[in-house]
């Protein structure tokens, strides 16, 4: 029983430096460094995340090529007033005011 869950570790510890070196991968690709299928590859994957072996940014889902997203990081005189502009905007996934060096962060699918 010990060997399968240090085997899994094993893994885990595995896929940890995969994502460290190309965080952006997909599953097919960790599953042949594993040496495993890419069922196994996406559930071991989520159990390392769930068990807490890999933690926030370092793992991150790879986009679709023709999905586009764009980030833009703002800094105007009436923060205020450009928030309630952009919160109407239907083209705004997400927006945010910042405190700092810009008042504003959003990401858009339009120019």
């Amino acid at each position: 029983m010990s060997t399968l869950l240090d085997r899994w570790k094993v893994q885990y510890r595995t896929i940890y430096n995969t994502l460290y070196e190309s965080p952006r991968i997909y599953y097919k690709d960790l599953a042949e460094i594993l040496g495993i299928n890419r069922e196994y590859a996406q559930k071991r994957f989520k159990e390392a995340l769930d068990q807490q072996y890999i933690l926030g940014p370092e793992g991150r889902k790879c986009s679709y090529n023709n999905l586009k997203e764009y980030v833009y990081i703002i800094k105007c005189k009436n923060p205020d007033i450009e928030y309630l502009k952009y919160r109407k905007d239907m083209n705004v996934i997400y927006h945010a005011k910042l405190l700092g060096f810009s008042d504003l962060f959003f990401v858009t699918t339009r120019l």
